[in-house]
């Protein structure tokens, strides 16, 4: 995909405005395509600012969503303009992502004045620590230690991790510098408990570039399990140390 970004991009941005018109205010590229760290298999997601977020007015993206998936553009995050500035406690944990790492395709920039709320980043980023840890907890226990069920947790649940850490990690630098994968690998997160070589393993397996025995993937998907419930603890004690 890399290679071809620029073309799919220009395409995205081009028919978009076509299709919306004056409806849209801002289209930005965001995640890891936006912070340079990603992979042949990344995806490229996209953040749309409209005037209009009503059915009728989305109906034209009818057309070119489909067509977007199959180069890799995920379905658009699409906000009102209105209900934007009103969001930002709601969904303070993905505008951290999207304002640390984003690349403006069309339009104003939407996170130009974004300030975070640190607060609101915390209490999304506990909430989300802990849903993805009772669900990939839950996947585990039915996995019944089977190789490519236990491949596909990986696959499918360490984006979304990945995700989280890059949030802890902001959260204790109380910035929004970007901040790629390989910066969690090296083991910056001032977390005791967290095993930066684990989630190498996690991120290197979930990438298709490490392929352990079956007993070192169940190992693995064990240790992966405890540490993303360590993960859930350590981001709940941040509220009574920030108080401390």
């Amino acid at each position: 995909m890399a290679k071809n970004l620029d073309k799919v991009l220009e395409q995205v941005t081009l028919e978009s405005q076509n299709a919306l018109g004056d409806n849209l205010i801002s289209l930005v590229l965001y995640g890891s395509q936006a912070r340079d760290d990603a992979t042949a298999k990344s995806d490229v997601n996209l953040f749309l600012v409209v005037r209009d977020g009503s059915v009728p007015k989305l109906e034209p993206l009818l057309k070119l969503v489909p067509g977007w998936i199959k180069q890799s553009v995920t379905p658009p995050v699409i906000l009102e303009q209105e209900q934007f500035s009103r969001s930002l406690d709601t969904f303070a944990l993905e505008f951290l992502e999207m304002a640390a790492a984003r690349k403006v395709l069309a339009g104003p920039d939407p996170f130009a004045d974004f300030v975070p709320d640190w607060q609101a980043v915390r209490w999304d980023l506990e909430q989300e620590a802990r849903e993805k840890t009772i669900a990939l907890q839950r996947r585990w226990l039915v996995s019944a230690n089977r190789d490519k069920v236990l491949r596909a947790i990986l696959i499918e649940t360490a984006p979304g991790f990945f995700t989280l850490l890059r949030g802890t990690l902001h959260l204790q630098r109380k910035n929004m510098a970007p901040i790629s994968n390989q910066t969690i690998l090296d083991g910056t997160i001032h977390w005791p408990d967290f095993n930066p070589q684990l989630w190498r393993r996690v991120w290197e397996t979930s990438k298709s570039l490490h392929f352990p025995s079956t007993s070192a993937l169940r190992l693995m998907v064990r240790d992966y399990v405890e540490q993303a419930r360590l993960l859930v603890r350590y981001v709940d004690e941040m509220a009574s140390r920030e108080t401390a």
